[in-house]
């Protein structure tokens, strides 16, 4: 279903105190984490800091 133009669609995720960090990315490889599901991928939490430094 397309959004209407100028509305932003809400995040279907649940506020969660948990964070990913860089120790996260040291322990797991990209590689890895493409054999995971989409449920498994979020249990670490949101992302703490970029991936790339601007």
């Amino acid at each position: 279903m397309d959004q209407p133009v100028g509305r932003v669609a809400p995040d279907p995720s649940p506020p969660t105190a948990h964070r990913c960090t860089p120790a996260f990315f040291a322990k797991h490889t990209v590689g890895e984490l493409l054999g995971w599901d989409d449920h498994r991928l979020e249990q670490p939490g949101r992302l703490a800091l970029p991936l790339f430094p601007a």
